[in-house]
């Protein structure tokens, strides 16, 4: 006998699912008020349409995916795949909006990852400007003038003793990476490398990566002071009480995660940048 595709399904009924629904509602009026809906094609379709009349919401929109599949012609689907969104839908950053999707489901066709980066440097942001990161602007200072300029202490800190959480940005990347192949991981998450280091630490490791470039030996962070390689000019006055001395990333939910790779220090990854850097010339 022929085996019936349907006959593992969950069944809801309809009095479940209205049941469910107003019950729903009644915990989102509270929240509210909602400018709209976007209901997840196909499975949202339906709890979307009951909880926008108990909650008078007349826009409503569809957000339309495929992560379901049979595997075969005529089955149920059943197998959960990799999400495709078929059709997007409204603008801006989603507040005040209700994403509604089956009753019944895996959790996993909406994965929502926030990603809150910090220091980032690296390969590809001469277009930022001077909001490039401090590595550019110490390379191009140093191969401009033979010197690099930082800010007096401040803070309680020493003369360029500001911390930072410095994280490249081939870190970065492999971070989302690692989410967009776990698609079943949600949540918002510090990028950094979790150890702060300081101005001087960037400024030392990229003069001694162009030193080592030309054949020249390594120095001390007090060997580039005593040469005026490093110098230290005053603290802005606009930024003094307003000015972040230090910066860590607390990135105990990004390993909670999984996410076991090590972070490179600013000692490896500047000096990476900065050869890179070197070789364009």
């Amino acid at each position: 006998m022929a085996h019936n595709p349907y006959e593992d399904e969950i069944i809801i009924s309809w009095v479940e699912l209205h049941r469910d629904a107003r019950y729903l509602s009644q915990v989102l009026h509270e929240k509210g008020p909602w400018k709209g809906i976007v209901a997840v094609t196909r499975g949202g379709l339906v709890p979307a349409a009951l909880i926008a009349r108990e909650l008078d919401i007349r826009l409503v929109d569809t957000v339309c995916v495929t992560s379901y599949d049979s595997g075969e012609p005529g089955a149920a689907a059943q197998l959960q795949g990799e999400v495709e969104v078929l059709k997007g839908s409204i603008a801006g950053d989603g507040a005040g909006w209700l994403l509604i999707d089956d009753l019944v489901d895996t959790g996993r066709t909406a994965q929502i990852v926030g990603l809150r980066y910090f220091n980032v440097y690296g390969e590809r942001e001469a277009h930022k400007g001077r909001m490039a990161s401090v590595a550019h602007h110490f390379f191009h200072q140093y191969r401009g003038a033979d010197h690099v300029r930082l800010f007096t202490g401040s803070g309680g800190f020493g003369d360029g003793e500001q911390r930072r959480d410095f994280v490249s940005v081939g870190d970065c990347v492999k971070v989302n990476l690692f989410f967009l192949d776990h698609p079943e991981k949600s949540g918002i998450f510090n990028v950094g490398t979790g150890a702060a280091q300081s101005f001087n630490d960037v400024a030392a490791a990229t003069v001694n990566a162009c030193r080592k470039a030309k054949g020249e030996s390594p120095l001390t962070l007090l060997a580039m002071r005593e040469r005026s390689i490093i110098q230290y000019i005053p603290f802005p006055e606009d930024l003094k009480g307003r000015y972040q001395s230090y910066t860590q990333a607390d990135i105990s939910a990004l390993r909670a995660a999984g996410y076991d790779a090590p972070f490179l220090t600013v000692e490896q990854g500047v000096t990476r940048y900065c050869q890179k850097l070197l070789a364009r010339g």
